[in-house]
């Protein structure tokens, strides 16, 4: 549980930093500006696709225990 409440705040800081104004990199840099948005959405995504596939895994092997 604590894992998808990390998974989901990162998701949002994430998100805060694509439309926040001031970031590491200035978006006013062609290119490189954009790529420091670009990581931290990527990295969210990953995080909760990683997330996903952990509990996805933890649900069937829960299944096969209970059904023998």
């Amino acid at each position: 549980m604590l894992k998808m409440i990390c998974c989901i705040a990162a998701d949002i800081l994430a998100l805060i930093y694509l439309i926040w104004p001031f970031d590491i990199v200035p978006d006013i840099m062609p290119v490189v500006g954009f790529m420091d948005d670009l990581i931290a959405i990527l990295a969210a995504v990953a995080f909760t696709i990683k997330t996903i596939r952990d509990r996805f895994k933890d649900s069937v092997n829960r299944g096969k225990k209970n059904n023998g």
